[in-house]
C-alpha cells in the first residue's frame, strides 16, 4: 500500500478537512503567496487550482526562496520573499537559455547573450549583534525587491536578485530575445547606478543606509575569450557565479589543457539524484517516496490535478507498472519534478538536501531522534587552490559519510548542506536496528580527515551528534550544532598543532607567511593550517581560536599563549 501522504489525499473530499486534521503535512503547505502569480501562469491550463493543491504548490515552490529572509525578525521586522542562491541562478540559467553542452563541439549554447550580474559583499554584518545583522540583510532585500518597480524596465527584460550566501547579494539583468544589444548596455547601465545610489562605501553612508565591502560592486558579463566562456558557463551551470579575479584563477588552472576543461564541463552536467541512468518518471516518483515524503505530496497533486478521477488502486498500479506514463496525463507532474530537479537538487551532493531553515522545522515538529554534523573549512581551499578544489573537497566528505551510512540506509536520514557543513536529523518514524545505527555511528567518528584530491594536505572534519533535542528551542538546537561542530574541528586542529614538533614547525612557517605571504606554498597539512588562522581572514580566525582555547588553557597553554601573544 502506499504510504500515509497518498492515503491521506485520496480521503479527501473537502479542502477544509486539512486544517482539522493533526497531519503533519499542513505544517509544510501553508500557502507562501510571493509565487502565486508564477503557479497560476504555470498551471493557466488547468483552470484553476483547488486551495489544498495551490497551498501545496506554494509550500514547494516557496522552496526556491532564502529560508533566512522569509523568516520573521524577533521584534517585528515581517520577512522578505526573496531568491536563494540555487533559485537565483536557476532563474537566470532559464532566461539566458544555458542548455547542456554539445557533446561534439564541448560548449555550451546560450539563447540570449545579452545579460549581466552585479555581485557585492553587505560591509560590517559581522560586527552587528545578530538581530541587527538580520535586519540589515533584510532592508538589503527589500531595497532590491523594489528595484524592478524603480527601473520600470520596457518589455522584453527580465531582471532578478537573490542572496548568494551570507552577507553578499546577486542581481541579474537578461535581455530577451529582440532586444538591441545597445539598448540593454544603456539598461545595465541604470541598473548599475541604480544600486551604487543604494548601497554606497561604509564611510559614504547616512544613518540607516547600508555600506557595501570596499564599495565595490563587481559586474560580470558572457565573456568573450571562448576558454574563458567555457569555464564560466561550466560554474554558472553547477551554481557558482565566477568575478574576473576567480575566471582569470581558473583559466591558469586550466590552462591549454583541453581535458581538463573537458572534464570541468563534464562535471558541470553530472548531478544525478537518482543513481540510476536514463530513470523513468516513476522511477522518480518511487525515488521521492522512499527519500523525500515532503516532495512526494505535491508529486501526487500533480498528478491527481491532471487526473481527476485516479483512484489509490490506480496510482498504486501506475507505480508498480515502471511504464513511463501509461494512460496518465503527465503535464503537471513534469513541471513539478523539473522544478525539483532544477531549483532544488545539491550539485555536489548529487541529491535533494534540506536547508538550515528546513531543520529548524524538522525540529520543532519532532520529525528527528538523532542529529549529526560534519564540517570542514573551504574558504582556504578556494583562495589558494580553486573553486573546483573546494567543490571536490565536499564531495570527497560527502563520499566518506555515504560509505559510512550505506546506500540502502540513506532513506533513514534527512541530508542538508550549509556551504562546508554536512548534516543529517535520523528521522523518528524509521525503524533501524540498534545495532546497525551502532554500527553507523562508529564509522561517522572515524571520519576525522579528508585529502585534498591529487594531494597529501589533510583537511580536518569536525563532528557532532546530538540525541537529546529540545523541540522546543529549535532555534538553540541549530545554533547548538553549528557551534558543536565548530568546536570539534578545533579540536583536532588545535591537537595537530600542539604535537611538540608539528607546534615547532608552525611557529616558523608563521614567520615565514607573515615575512613573505605572496611566495607561500602550500605544501603539507601545516601550511593550510598557517593560511587558515594567519591569512586574509587572520582577525577573525585568531579570535575564534582563543576563544575556543581559553576555556583549555590547562591542555593547550603554549599554544594559548601563542595566539594571544600575536594578537597583543
Amino acid at each position: 500500500m502506499l504510504d500515509s501522504e497518498a492515503n491521506f489525499l485520496f480521503s479527501l473530499n473537502d479542502v477544509r478537512k486539512i486544517k482539522e486534521s493533526p497531519h503533519s503535512f499542513w505544517e509544510m503547505t501553508r500557502g507562501y503567496k510571493p509565487f502565486r502569480d508564477f503557479i497560476n501562469r504555470l498551471f493557466k491550463d488547468n483552470g484553476g487550482l483547488d486551495g489544498l493543491t495551490l497551498n501545496t504548490f506554494e509550500r514547494l515552490f516557496s522552496l526556491a526562496l532564502d529560508p533566512g529572509l522569509k523568516r520573521d525578525i524577533k521584534g517585528g521586522q515581517k520577512g522578505v520573499p526573496f531568491l536563494n542562491r540555487q533559485g537565483f541562478i536557476s532563474f537566470l540559467k532559464k532566461a539566458i537559455g544555458l542548455l547542456a553542452p554539445d557533446v561534439k563541439e564541448g560548449d555550451f549554447s546560450l539563447s540570449n547573450r545579452n545579460f549581466v550580474i552585479f555581485k557585492f559583499d553587505l560591509a560590517g554584518i559581522g560586527d552587528l549583534e545578530e538581530k541587527e545583522g538580520d535586519k540589515r540583510i533584510n532592508d538589503a532585500a527589500r531595497i532590491l525587491n523594489d528595484l524592478y518597480k524603480q527601473l520600470r524596465l520596457p518589455t522584453g527584460y527580465k531582471l532578478y536578485s537573490g542572496r548568494y550566501g551570507g552577507d553578499e547579494f546577486v542581481v541579474g539583468l537578461v535581455g530577451l530575445q529582440g532586444v538591441d544589444t545597445g539598448v540593454f548596455i544603456t539598461q545595465a547601465n541604470r541598473l548599475q547606478e541604480t544600486l551604487q545610489q543604494k548601497f554606497k562605501e561604509k564611510n559614504q553612508c547616512q544613518e540607516n543606509e547600508i555600506p557595501i565591502k570596499n564599495g565595490q560592486i563587481d559586474k560580470i558579463t558572457l565573456p568573450e575569450d571562448e576558454t574563458e566562456r567555457k569555464i564560466f558557463l561550466a560554474y554558472l551551470n553547477r551554481g557558482i557565479i565566477l568575478n574576473e579575479e576567480e575566471l582569470e584563477k581558473e583559466k591558469e588552472r586550466v590552462g591549454r589543457d583541453i581535458e581538463k576543461l573537458k572534464q570541468l564541463i563534464d562535471d558541470s552536467i553530472a548531478t544525478n539524484i537518482y543513481s540510476k541512468d536514463n530513470p523513468t518518471l516513476v522511477d522518480k516518483i518511487n525515488y521521492y517516496k522512499k527519500y523525500h515524503p515532503e516532495l512526494y505530496f505535491p508529486i501526487i497533486s500533480a498528478l491527481k490535478l491532471d487526473n481527476p478521477q485516479l483512484t489509490l488502486v490506480h496510482l498504486e498500479q501506475y507505480l508498480s507498472s515502471g511504464k513511463q506514463n501509461g494512460d496518465l496525463n503527465i503535464t503537471s507532474l513534469e513541471k513539478v519534478i523539473k522544478f525539483i530537479e532544477n531549483f532544488l537538487a545539491d550539485p555536489l551532493l548529487d541529491r535533494i538536501v534540506i536547508s538550515r531553515f528546513d531543520l529548524f522545522e524538522h525540529i520543532k515538529r519532532g520529525e528527528f531522534s538523532q542529529l549529526f554534523a560534519f564540517e570542514v573549512k573551504l574558504k582556504e581551499i578556494n583562495d589558494y587552490f580553486s573553486l573546483a578544489d573546494g567543490d571536490k573537497l565536499i564531495k570527497e566528505l560527502w563520499r566518506a559519510i555515504k560509505d559510512a551510512i550505506g546506500e540502502d540506509n540513506l532513506s533513514f536520514f534527512s541530508i542538508g548542506r550549509a556551504g562546508a557543513t554536512i548534516f543529517l536529523g535520523l528521522k523518528k518514524e524509521v525503524n533501524i536496528p540498534q545495532d546497525k545505527l551502532d554500527q553507523i555511528i562508529s564509522k561517522f567518528k572515524e571520519i576525522k580527515s579528508i585529502k585534498l584530491p591529487e594531494t597529501t594536505i589533510d583537511n580536518f572534519v569536525g563532528f557532532y551528534q546530538d540525541d537529546q533535542i529540545d523541540v522546543n528551542n529549535p532555534d538553540e538546537e541549530v545554533r547548538k550544532m553549528f557551534r558543536r561542530v565548530d568546536d570539534s574541528w578545533f579540536s583536532l586542529v588545535c591537537g595537530f598543532i600542539n604535537i611538540k614538533d608539528n607546534f615547532e614547525q608552525f611557529k616558523i612557517k608563521v614567520k615565514s607567511f607573515l615575512k613573505t605571504p605572496d611566495v607561500f606554498e602550500i605544501k603539507e597539512t601545516i601550511d593550510l593550517l598557517v593560511v587558515y588562522f594567519f591569512g586574509k581572514r587572520e582577525e577573525r580566525r585568531i579570535k575564534s581560536v582563543i576563544g575556543y582555547l581559553s576555556s583549555r588553557q590547562e591542555e593547550f597553554k603554549d599554544l594559548f599563549n601563542f595566539f594571544q601573544s600575536y594578537r597583543n
